[in-house]
């Protein structure tokens, strides 16, 4: 209140108790929540005797005191909770040492950060869960056990009732072609919303993120110095799971990758360049720009699916309406010998846009576009193998990344559908695997890990299809094994 609104915080917490007590609500507690991280102080300091870590002390209290924060002024120990008739304040039970506590916060769609699968000892074991696998961990406690959830409402949008879907969702996705990078990326430094549907209402979401300075659901800022002069540089490169916008940015791929790797003592920082529907030819000018700009010592790129799609200049032009001919980033392209040749961003681009249209089929076929993997063969494209013209970019793009002295990994990064089905699974790995070993790449393949959790009774994918949070977590330590290894 201090700080966002500048008025007198404290004063609106006495008055808000007052009004509550008014309305016929017993009030006889409190539970401050923000950080210190965020305000310069917890909100439960505004009453005398209360510092985090501890509880409440009669016999230190202080005298109100200023505190500044980014600019900002706020007061501290100024409430007395006799006075105000407050018997508790929630946060006590974190600090008192006779009951066992868990504690876990809803942090997007279906993800809770949940303590008990944080393992300050285990690299890379971040504390992001679905609330599937949060409920089975809970089932197995120890009775006495004490656990304190924390419900964000924003994440399940405005209801009316309990057993309704929201009458307000929110799906704000702006893209913008990055005068940086180029290609289409979100618009930086704005919001990106998706509400995902249930046939549950009550179990539809709503996730929220900001996307950063490249555009990119990622750390923010994403090329301090620190991060360009680590001594492990991992580059990301993928247009399926790691562009997942219902995924946390902390939970992701690129967090695991640092953690596993500063476990080892070493200085970490991973960049990921990724947004839904990049193929290998358009990520190859994603690739130019990171090795410019962040000189990676690993570099991984993502295959799902729908790559022999994506890179198709043909079919990634008609889905995107962006021009191939003059292209709004750098990217791959068939030569006349059907080679991938480099073609340049051209400044005309913006003038070639045309209306985007949904693609459901391969050309001349009724294979859908996400089916494609399972089929041997597909027809050509204006004269082009797909297939063959894929398994060169892979190449091409390896040599390249290679002549900086990178490492290149490709890995397995499918949103969800090429885990479903068992033909498309195989396909999808066999295909990918022979293009990883032309290329003289190294293969990381999540499938036994998302095996192992279905195992357990844990989905691997939300019901928009998508992997989940679980999964994601999986593919992670997945990644970071490799890069570690």
């Amino acid at each position: 209140m201090y700080e966002a609104f500048v008025i007198d915080g404290a004063q609106a917490v006495a008055t808000e108790i007052a009004w509550m007590r008014q309305a016929g609500l017993e009030v006889r507690g409190t539970v401050g929540h923000g950080s210190k991280a965020a305000f310069g102080a917890e909100n439960f300091e505004v009453f005398q005797g209360r510092a985090k870590g501890r509880q409440r002390t009669t016999d230190t209290l202080r005298e109100p005191e200023q505190i500044t924060h980014d600019g900002q002024n706020a007061w501290v120990h100024v409430l007395d909770e006799d006075t105000l008739g407050l018997d508790y304040e929630g946060n006590d039970i974190f600090w008192q040492k006779q009951v066992c506590v868990e504690y876990g916060a809803t942090r997007t769609v279906d993800g809770w950060c949940w303590n008990r699968r944080f393992d300050r000892d285990a690299p890379g074991s971040l504390a992001f869960c679905s609330q599937e696998a949060m409920l089975a961990d809970i089932a197995r406690l120890e009775p006495g056990c004490c656990v304190v959830l924390t419900i964000h409402p924003c994440y399940y949008g405005y209801r009316h009732r309990p057993d309704a879907g929201p009458t307000l969702v929110l799906d704000r996705q702006a893209r913008v072609v990055s005068a940086e990078l180029g290609w289409q990326t979100w618009s930086p430094r704005a919001m990106v919303a998706t509400h995902e549907r249930n046939d549950d209402p009550r179990l539809a979401r709503q996730s929220f993120a900001v996307a950063n300075d490249l555009g990119m659901l990622d750390v923010d800022p994403a090329r301090s110095r620190e991060r360009r002069e680590a001594s492990r540089r991992v580059l990301l490169l993928d247009g399926g799971a790691l562009a997942d916008p219902g995924l946390a940015p902390q939970s992701g791929v690129g967090r695991v990758i640092e953690s596993v790797l500063s476990a080892d003592g070493l200085t970490a920082a991973a960049l990921t360049l990724a947004h839904p529907g990049m193929g290998l030819a358009r990520l190859y000018g994603w690739l130019e720009w990171g090795l410019a700009k962040f000189r990676p010592t690993d570099i991984v790129l993502g295959i799902t699916t729908r790559e022999l799609a994506w890179s198709m200049p043909t079919l990634w032009s008609t889905a995107t309406g962006l021009s191939a001919k003059y292209p709004a980033g750098v990217c791959l392209v068939p030569g006349k010998d059907g080679q991938p040749e480099v073609r340049e961003r051209s400044s005309g681009w913006i003038v070639r846009q045309r209306t985007p249209r949904i693609i459901e089929t391969w050309p001349s076929t009724e294979v859908p576009i996400e089916r494609t993997m399972s089929e041997r063969t597909l027809p050509r494209v204006e004269g082009v193998d797909a297939e063959a013209f894929v398994g060169a970019c892979l190449e091409h793009t390896t040599c390249r990344a290679r002549e900086s002295g990178a490492r290149v990994l490709i890995a397995l990064t499918d949103t969800g559908p090429g885990w479903a089905d068992q033909s498309l699974e195989r396909g999808y790995r066999e295909r990918v695997r022979r293009w990883t070993e032309a290329a003289g790449a190294e293969l990381i393949d999540p499938t036994a890990g998302y095996r192992s959790l279905e195992a357990e009774g844990i989905a691997i994918t939300r019901p928009n299809g998508s992997l989940s949070v679980d999964a994601h977590r999986v593919l992670g330590l997945s990644v970071a094994t490799a890069v570690r290894a």
